[in-house]
């Protein structure tokens, strides 16, 4: 063991914390922590998932991040190198398992409320022109086409009555139509500066984990609630249900917040 992990572990170890307290409150997992502290950094996929970590780590034991990272940078520059073809765990890479389940059954189910749209608006344009012998009367020509495009079938919940017709409240940016289609949790990330470590989960399950760069956006959807952890609070935007949020804390703080339904 070198000097850097003695000295993670002689700081946790002054508060009086063992590793399972440290995983729950940073949510980094008990063997990666293990890892830092033991300096077997081959356990961890990843230079920038390293750095990640120790910034997290010494965060939470008030030792100064820079310091760190400045050390293991002198240390282990010249030996650690870089997967180039390490990717975040996304919806759309997840090996075969319950995620892929679970996305299986929201497609299905998104596929079906959208056959029983196209039926419902054939119904209605035949009743209109056909029965009644008039052409139906349209206060906002082109709406329901456009919002078509826009909002992934996944978003749009059975139509009751042809009180959906009628759609209001959309703004600019597109945010504003998933309160309207989605009754669960819709919850977008956007990295506005720097970098910012990323854990999602809905439903007791992990969708996400990873570092988010400046610049980059994520779009996370459950039926009752989402908890999101950032590592650098302050450099992310939220939206919840297409609301904008005030940050969740300030650069460098690490944050972890639930959103329910009924927020």
């Amino acid at each position: 063991m070198g000097d850097l992990g003695d000295r993670l572990r002689n700081a946790r170890i002054e508060k009086n914390l063992t590793l399972l307290d440290v995983e729950e409150a940073t949510k980094i997992r008990n063997k990666y922590l293990q890892a830092l502290e033991e300096e077997n950094f081959d356990v961890i996929p990843g230079r920038t998932y390293i750095k990640g970590f120790l910034r997290i780590y010494s965060k939470f034991l008030d030792i100064d991040p820079e310091e760190i990272i400045s050390e293991f940078e002198l240390i282990y520059s010249p030996d650690i190198q870089e997967d180039e073809h390490l990717h975040f765990q996304t919806p759309e890479n997840d090996p075969p398992g319950r995620f892929k389940g679970r996305n299986l059954l929201k497609f299905i189910a998104g596929a079906a409320v959208g056959i029983l749209l196209v039926l419902f608006m054939l119904g209605y344009v035949y009743k209109n022109y056909h029965l009644d012998g008039t052409p139906p009367k349209q206060d906002t020509p082109g709406i329901v086409e456009e919002q078509d495009k826009d909002i992934p079938e996944k978003h749009l919940p059975p139509i009751a009555d042809e009180s959906n017709q009628n759609i209001e409240g959309n703004d600019e940016t597109g945010h504003g139509q998933e309160d309207e289609f989605f009754t669960g949790v819709n919850i977008d990330i956007e990295i506005m500066e720097d970098e910012c470590w990323v854990k999602v989960i809905s439903d007791t399950e992990q969708d996400f984990q990873g570092i988010l760069k400046a610049g980059d956006k994520r779009s996370f959807n459950d039926q009752e609630k989402i908890i999101v952890t950032l590592g650098n609070a302050g450099v992310a935007k939220l939206f919840h249900n297409g609301r904008e949020i005030p940050p969740l804390g300030s650069k460098g703080a690490v944050v972890t917040e639930s959103f329910d339904k009924s927020d």
